[in-house]
């Protein structure tokens, strides 16, 4: 069986009655460093250095002049570590399932994102077709793009990681937010492929 049958069968009895797949494909290529996400990642293993740093002053320049410190140095080290390494691997673990449990489907009905659960729900998003105004897509590298399936808001680029993990939701303004297939290799050629926009 092929990578792209596995993907089919994936979604097959969520499909409905006369609904075809047009197109699968999987996030290719993704590095951390990617523009714009590369920025936040530094940011954030900045926040992580500085709770380290927080963690170390405490233990070792604090705990020793302190007449009454209220926690011990070592546990509130440990903490401040234990911090810093969630912060600092959350983007791994973002492009680890972006990677590995994240899979795209155009169907002649709607566009679909499934996402592989823990547990025995089903996690689809979907975006039909009559409730679609546009699709569109921009280049994050190489030859590798995100495709907004839906009106593309202001920091659906930078927050396109995020948003195909999360739930559907609104932006900060109450927008909704459009579909994302992030990180998808020749974005314009997948683009005609969606039928009601060719």
């Amino acid at each position: 069986m092929s990578k792209t049958d596995d993907l089919k069968e994936l979604i097959s009895e969520d499909l409905n009655d006369n609904e075809v797949i047009l197109w699968t494909g999987k996030p290719a290529g993704i590095k951390l460093l990617d523009m714009p996400y590369g920025t936040s990642v530094i940011i954030r293993w900045i926040i992580g250095l500085v709770f380290v740093v927080f963690g170390l002053w405490y233990q070792f320049v604090f705990i020793p002049s302190a007449k009454n410190p209220g926690m011990s140095g070592t546990v509130f080290m440990l903490v401040c570590f234990v911090i810093a390494a969630v912060i600092a691997l959350m983007p791994l673990m973002e492009i680890n399932k972006l990677k590995n449990k994240c899979a795209y489907y155009i169907t002649n009905q709607r566009a679909l994102v499934y996402i592989k659960a823990s547990s025995e729900k089903r996690n689809i998003k979907e975006k039909k077709y009559e409730d679609v105004s546009e699709i569109s897509s921009d280049i994050i590298a190489d030859s590798r793009g995100n495709i907004y399936v839906g009106a593309k808001l202001k920091n659906s680029h930078s927050k396109a990681r995020g948003y195909v993990l999360s739930p559907p939701g609104t932006d900060e303004e109450g927008k909704e937010r459009p579909l994302i297939f992030h990180s998808v290799v020749d974005p314009e050629k997948v683009i005609a492929i969606f039928p009601s926009f060719n």
